[in-house]
């Protein structure tokens, strides 16, 4: 079965520099990237589309902004990059 991507009017996206968070306009966490992995939700926040555990790697912020537009719709920003990651060319 094929998931077709959620489209959404608006999305808030946070960061500390550290952790990136995504939150539909319905309220939901439809995303997460922190040092610890990622977290990539269904459109009601009950499921994992693309979820991972244990340290992030810069192509691992790479998967995660693939993955949110793919399933989602949403684009995020190279301004949200974490911190660690500006200036890596890895």
């Amino acid at each position: 079965m094929e998931e077709e991507a959620v489209r959404y009017s608006t999305v808030a996206i946070q960061t500390d520099g550290r952790t990136v968070w995504v939150h539909s306009d319905e309220g939901h966490t439809i995303g997460r990237f922190g040092p610890l992995g990622i977290d990539v939700h269904t459109a009601d926040s009950t499921g994992c589309l693309h979820c991972t555990h244990g340290s992030t790697t810069v192509e691992d912020w790479r998967i995660f902004v693939t993955a949110m537009l793919l399933h989602h719709g949403v684009d995020i920003p190279d301004r949200y990059m974490p911190e660690r990651f500006r200036g890596s060319s890895d």
